[in-house]
């Protein structure tokens, strides 16, 4: 191990220079958007729409959940005494959400999807949110597909055993704060950035993996559960002040002596990643 602190920056010399690889950062960016925003014919605004669901669990005592939304505000929490319990609002009727959900043996699968999305010029008035409280009392699997928009996602009250999520642009906040049950996550980011807060009480290991493209990574850890952190990138930055250097990861001073490890596998292209420790978002004003 060496540095207590480190910020890294590749390349620190060379053809590619910190000017070019901003260059081509905001090409890529603005080629996602222009894809994101373009790949299907104009929808048509009209009149917003405020529509309610609510979901029975039923005899399930396991759930799989996948969440769909093509662009928009998504809002996840827990609070629910039931399965589900959604508010939509959107002024896109080719955008009324779908949601269904089964019950086979013991195994509920729920899918709350936003069925088409379309060309939308910047200038129109698009409203597209929702806001989802999930049931705490049952095991969920938890999966997070988001096009472009933004994501709050306060998942550290549900029984979650694994989160799997991909966001193509926009910004996205993930709250596990709390005592967080999950063990796996899995994150594909395309651009834009991400702000995923870990500083709760864990009961067990956990094994995450983010891939990044474009945009900032920010991860806020706890001091008192051993945390390894390992990344993979071309270019970009590393602001990781507080950690230990070990090769090609970063650890705390818990790493090695706590009985719980967070280990983090970061794989990116072009951005920044922040490593940081404290409390929990909230008593901060982080995010």
């Amino acid at each position: 191990m060496t540095a207590r602190s480190a910020r890294v920056l590749w390349p620190a010399s060379g053809a590619l220079g910190s000017r070019a690889v901003t260059g081509v950062a905001a090409l890529i960016v603005a080629a996602l958007l222009f894809g994101l925003a373009g790949c299907t014919g104009r929808v048509q605004v009209g009149p917003l729409q405020t529509e309610t669901r609510s979901v029975e669990l039923g005899g399930a005592r396991s759930v799989e959940a996948r969440i769909t939304m093509g662009a928009g505000e998504l809002n996840i929490t827990g609070g629910s005494d039931k399965m589900l319990d959604a508010e939509f609002r959107y002024n896109v009727a080719e955008w009324k959400p779908q949601v269904s959900y089964t019950v086979t043996g013991d195994l509920g699968t729920l899918s709350v999807e936003q069925t088409r999305t379309g060309k939308v010029s910047l200038a129109e008035d698009v409203q597209n949110e929702w806001d989802l409280r999930l049931g705490e009392g049952m095991s969920l699997n938890l999966a997070v597909d988001l096009g472009a928009g933004h994501g709050m996602l306060e998942l550290g009250t549900l029984s979650l055993g694994s989160l799997d999520i991909s966001a193509g642009a926009g910004e996205l906040e993930i709250d596990l704060t709390g005592a967080p049950s999950v063990t796996k996550i899995s994150m594909k980011i395309g651009a834009g950035s991400v702000r995923m807060d870990l500083t709760g009480e864990w009961k067990a290991n956990l094994d995450a993996t983010i891939q990044g493209g474009i945009g900032s990574t920010t991860l806020r850890l706890p001091e008192d559960v051993g945390v390894r952190v390992t990344v993979k990138h071309g270019f970009g930055s590393i602001n990781a002040e507080g950690f230990i250097r070990d090769g090609e990861a970063y650890v705390n001073e818990a790493f090695g002596s706590s009985k719980v490890t967070l280990f983090i596998n970061i794989q990116t292209g072009l951005g920044e990643i922040n490593l940081e420790q404290g409390s929990p978002i909230e008593e901060n004003g982080y995010g």
